[in-house]
């Protein structure tokens, strides 16, 4: 799920109860799509909100998982899963490094408003259906009449247990308005039209989304056949999450043109672009927007800015005439961690100045400078060991991309505790030099 605001949520007990009773029911329709090499879906009950540069903002936890047991609550922000940093990242990311094998352990690094210090809690993952194993569950998903009728029913319950308002501009809070719209037997393009309009209408002031709510499956109802209605409508509404969604689940091999041809005026479609593996017949989208990017001149430059999976598709074209550009993108584009990610190994690219400039324009924004640090200091810049070594203590407010530990032991010599790492630096900080072969910073040794 997503929020569109950064701010702590306040999650009245009402309102765990109300996520509690809704989500885990339609994460068990989700289990049964999981892939049989894998086992069911676990995790460890968070709710997840907005990911930003702070990291994930939880809105609130299901009862009796193992979240709740450890006392997680609404408000909390998980800033590292398994040492691995969580800032700007997708909720994607996030859901497939909290997930894992039953009974398989994760450490969460949890910033609370109440404390001064970062914590860190280990808990043990569970299965995401409480009561249902995979043989029990339904041979097929549930209607969308089913999942509305479902959802209107523990909302009713749940208004029972508390008079206080809980619904917070989520899908339940369109309930009754989404019941109204049908799809009529047989109908029309123009019928189906009403009807996707109609549900994003009703959905356009929501602020959190789910995969699991009913929306998703009230497009898809439409069928792959009207698929171009419904991408259509990617062109008239700026939040298309839940049109992707179904985009996702409807298209196929026989639709590539239409995807194609929408994706100048869509983005986002760059998704289903790479999953789809159409990268190479999209090259010529791909490759010319990111040679006629401007660059940003801020981090709020929306307008400009290009998504990671736009820079992933145009590096899996391995075409070297795109290093330029992809290039350019690291130095004065968002996201530059991920923008890395992508290039590092494409062969024959040249990064070192690249990544010089890039940490020079990162570093003057602490948290650009925490997501990029990592990489500019296995590259030999001082300053960018120095603030991964500020990284030690937990900090929230030195946080850096990844383990600290793990890269200082990477690029430096040192070893020992993370004291010892500490006091190593600070004794031998002016006596640095980067050995580019090894990549590795060592203690320049005194002349005889």
């Amino acid at each position: 799920m997503r929020t569109t605001s950064g701010s702590a949520i306040f999650v009245s007990v009402a309102a765990i109860l109300a996520w509690n009773a809704i989500v885990l029911p339609l994460l068990a329709e989700e289990a049964q799509r999981t892939d049989a090499t894998t086992g069911p879906n676990s995790g460890v009950g968070v709710l997840m909100g907005n990911v930003d540069e702070a990291g994930l903002l939880v809105i609130g936890v299901t009862l009796g998982s193992p979240a709740e047991c450890a006392g997680i609550r609404g408000g909390d922000v998980i800033v590292e899963v398994n040492s691995t940093s969580l800032r700007n990242k997708t909720i994607r990311d996030v859901d497939a490094l909290i997930r894992g094998p039953i009974g398989s352990e994760v450490r969460l690094k949890i910033v609370r408003e109440s404390q001064q210090e970062p914590f860190i809690l280990k808990l043990k993952r569970e299965p995401l259906v409480s009561s249902a194993s995979p043989s029990k569950l339904p041979l097929k998903p549930q209607t969308v009449e089913d999942r509305l009728r479902d959802l209107e029913k523990r909302i009713q319950q749940l208004e029972l247990i508390s008079n206080s308002p809980w619904r917070d501009g989520d899908a339940s809070s369109n309930l009754d308005r989404l019941r109204e719209i049908k799809l009529p037997p047989n109908p029309t393009q123009d019928n189906v039209r009403q009807y996707v309009d109609r549900i994003l209408v009703v959905s356009a002031g929501q602020r959190i989304f789910s995969m699991n709510d009913p929306q998703v499956e009230m497009l898809v109802a439409i069928g792959s056949k009207n698929l171009p209605i419904l991408v259509n409508s990617f062109r008239q509404n700026d939040d298309v999450f839940y049109s992707l969604e179904a985009t996702q689940r409807l298209v196929r091999p026989e639709h590539k043109q239409l995807i194609l041809d929408a994706l100048p005026t869509c983005h986002k479609l760059v998704q289903v672009v790479l999953k789809q593996g159409w990268a190479y017949d999209a090259r010529l989208t791909l490759v010319g927007e990111l040679h006629k990017w401007p660059g940003m001149t801020n981090r709020f430059d929306a307008g400009r800015y290009l998504l990671p999976e736009w820079i992933e598709a145009v590096a899996s074209l391995r075409d070297k005439s795109t290093y330029a550009d992809l290039r350019a993108f690291l130095i004065k584009g968002a996201n530059r961690i991920y923008t890395y990610r992508a290039i590092k190994d494409l062969p024959g690219i040249e990064l070192k100045n690249a990544v010089a400039e890039a940490w020079q324009r990162a570093r003057l924004i602490d948290y650009e400078s925490g997501g990029f640090a990592s990489v500019a200091a296995e590259w030999g810049h001082l300053d960018a060991l120095e603030r991964v070594f500020r990284a030690l203590d937990g900090s929230s407010l030195s946080q850096v991309e990844g383990n600290p530990r793990e890269i200082i032991l990477r690029v430096t010599e040192a070893s020992g505790t993370n004291e010892e790492l500490d006091q190593w630096f600070r004794k031998n900080r002016h006596s640095l030099v980067f050995d580019e072969k090894a990549r590795q910073f060592r203690v320049k040794k005194a002349a005889r």
